[in-house]
């Protein structure tokens, strides 16, 4: 039963190496655990065996996610989002405003107190959260006057 399990491990392992992802990579070194274990205890009932291929491709689908960061938006995410550079009204002191017909959590670049009414220019988008700086001064409308 040992080879069985190191063979399928194997397997599993060329496939993982074919496909370029890492999460048969997991199934490969589960499969692996039973199969050594099985050249010492070769009595080992098969639910254990199953128990034990379970548990490490779970420690190790669980230690891949914990240590894979999920990338947020960036300052650079001005070229993805169609939004950035457009002008966002607040109605209330607070942070939310409506635009484009929701509501948004709205927060001002470097500073985490509430936004007083007014308009603001959004330069970042981070999900549902706009980051806002004050609309920086028209120059051709102040020389017309």
């Amino acid at each position: 039963m040992a080879w069985i399990w190191l063979g399928l491990a194997l397997l599993v392992l060329v496939a993982e190496l074919l496909s370029g992802t890492i999460f048969l990579l997991f199934v490969s070194l589960g499969m692996l655990l039973p199969g050594l274990v099985l050249f010492f205890r070769p009595e080992l009932p098969f639910s254990i065996q199953l128990l034990m291929f379970s548990v490490i491709v779970l420690i190790g689908l669980v230690v891949y996610m914990r240590s894979r960061k999920r990338k947020r938006f960036r300052e650079d995410n001005s070229l993805n989002s169609p939004d950035v550079g457009k002008l966002v009204e607040v109605k209330e002191e607070g942070n939310r405003a409506s635009y484009r017909g929701s509501g948004w959590d709205v927060m001002l670049d470097g500073s985490p107190e509430p936004l007083k009414p007014g308009r603001y220019r959004i330069v970042e988008v981070r999900g549902t959260v706009l980051i806002v700086a004050y609309p920086q001064a028209d120059n051709t409308s102040a020389n017309a006057r």
